[in-house]
């Protein structure tokens, strides 16, 4: 298993710098989400904004390679990071936030989008980094 996703690995980074980098994810309350939780928690990174689902499997993006070596992925279809909720203290960190960094994949689904417009209205005073994932689509 790898974490990643351009969100995560900035708040590792600014965490590395030592800034204070927040993840906000949902995890599956499944062997994946605790083993993903524990990595997050060795790396140093801050948990409170990492949610549980208990009905939504932990995200997983599948990499296969073609015969030239060039990757294609595959996102799993409704995780558990598709329904992240807003919650006051959530909202809260977002108004103090430098710097909000979300990505396209986290939009997909009507739940995870709303939330982050939520964060993006409450974050008036942040810089904002898009990573914007353009994969095909299939």
């Amino acid at each position: 298993m790898v974490l990643g996703g351009a969100p995560f690995n900035f708040a590792y980074r600014a965490n590395s710098l030592g800034d204070t980098g927040l993840m906000i994810s949902r995890l599956g309350r499944d062997e994946l989400g605790n083993k993903a939780c524990d990595q997050i928690v060795q790396l140093g990174l801050d948990t409170r904004f990492i949610q549980w689902d208990d009905q939504f499997p932990t995200g997983t993006v599948q990499v296969s390679f073609d015969e030239q070596n060039n990757p294609d992925y595959f996102m799993t279809p409704e995780v558990a990071y598709d329904q992240i909720e807003p919650t006051e203290e959530l909202l809260e960190a977002a108004s103090a936030a430098d710097c909000l960094c979300f990505g396209t994949l986290s939009q997909r689904a009507g739940t995870s989008r709303k939330t982050i417009e939520q964060l993006l209205e409450n974050a008036n005073r942040s810089i904002k980094f898009l990573d914007i994932n353009l994969h095909k689509k299939g």
